[in-house]
C-alpha cells in the first residue's frame, strides 16, 4: 500500500511458494524481501495447488491451466466381471489406488464407493483429458476500481446445447447489447449436490445460493482491495460499493427469492 492507501500489489503464500501480483514497485519490494530472506529465484511461472500460473509476454496478463495435471491422470482398469456388478463395493486395493487426486471424484455422492463410482470416475478423467489443453487467460484491462461481479448459476449450464441457447445465454447477450466484452473468471464450480433434491426448484435454489455465496466472498475481497473497511459494524453495507448481480434461468427461484 502507498501512503495514500493505493493498492500496489498482493502476495499469497502457500508452504514455501509466494504468488505475487502488482506493479513495478510491488515487485521491487518483493525482491528486496527476497534478498533479506535468501530467495532470489524469479520464475516466469509457478505451480500453485495443481494449477500452472504463467506470466504472458503482454504486461499484466496471466494464463492458468492444469494441462500437466490432466495428462498425468490415469484411468483404473476394471475387469469385465466387475462391470457386470456395478453395485459391488470396492476392495481395499482399489481404494488405496483411488486415494489422492481421485478421492474427491470417487466419493462424490456415494459412501462407500462402488464399482459404479469407479466407472464414473474413469469417465470424468477421459472427458477431462479430451480438453486437457484448456487454459484461462486473465486480462489486465479490468480495473479493480470499477469491477462488477456476476454469479451465473444453472443446474445444467452448458451441458446440453442441442436445443439452442438457454435463457441465461440470452440474458447475457441482452446485457452486453450484442457487443463483445472482456471478463475474468475468479471462481467456477461444477459438482454434484450433496443433498437429495426432489424438484428442479430445489436444485436451482441450492445452486443459486452457492453461487451468490461465492460471489459475496469475491465481492468482499475486491472491496477490501479498494480500501473499504471490513472490520466495522457497517461492513455488510460497505461491500455494496462493488456491484453484484445473480443470474439464473429458473423463474421461480427469481420470483420466490
Amino acid at each position: 500500500m502507498t501512503p495514500n492507501n493505493h493498492l500496489t500489489g498482493m502476495i499469497a503464500a502457500y508452504v514455501d511458494d509466494l504468488l505475487m501480483s502488482g506493479d513495478g514497485g510491488a515487485e521491487a519490494s518483493l525482491f528486496q524481501l527476497g534478498q533479506r530472506l535468501g530467495f532470489l529465484e524469479r520464475p516466469n511461472g509457478i505451480v500453485w495447488c495443481g494449477k500452472q500460473f504463467t506470466r504472458n509476454a503482454r504486461p499484466g496478463e496471466v494464463t492458468i491451466d492444469m494441462c500437466t495435471y490432466r495428462k498425468n491422470l490415469k484411468q483404473r482398469v476394471i475387469s469385465r466381471e466387475r462391470k457386470h456388478n456395478p453395485s459391488s463395493l470396492l476392495g481395499p486395493q482399489k481404494l488405496r489406488q483411488l486415494r489422492g487426486v481421485y478421492w474427491d471424484l470417487c466419493t462424490a455422492g456415494e459412501n462407500p464407493p462402488t464399482v459404479s463410482t469407479l466407472i464414473r470416475t474413469n469417465k470424468v478423467i477421459k472427458e477431462s483429458q479430451a480438453t486437457q489443453d484448456f487454459m484461462l487467460h486473465y486480462c489486465h484491462s479490468l480495473e479493480v476500481n470499477r469491477p462488477e461481479v456476476m454469479a451465473v448459476t444453472d443446474s445444467a449450464l452448458g451441458n446440453d446445447n442441442s436445443q439452442g441457447p438457454t435463457e441465461v445465454d440470452k440474458m447475457l447477450k441482452e446485457m452486453m447489447d450484442e457487443r463483445p466484452g472482456i471478463f475474468n473468471v475468479p471462481d467456477f464450480q461444477s459438482h454434484r449436490l450433496q443433498r437429495v433434491c426432489r424438484s428442479s426448484f430445489a436444485s436451482e435454489t441450492l445452486a443459486a445460493e452457492a453461487g451468490l455465496d461465492a460471489a459475496e466472498l469475491c465481492r468482499g475481497c475486491i472491496a477490501e482491495m479498494r480500501g473499504v473497511s471490513m472490520t466495522d459494524k457497517h461492513a455488510f453495507y460497505n461491500v455494496c460499493i462493488v456491484l453484484l448481480m445473480g443470474v439464473t434461468e429458473a423463474k421461480l427461484v427469481h420470483t420466490a427469492g
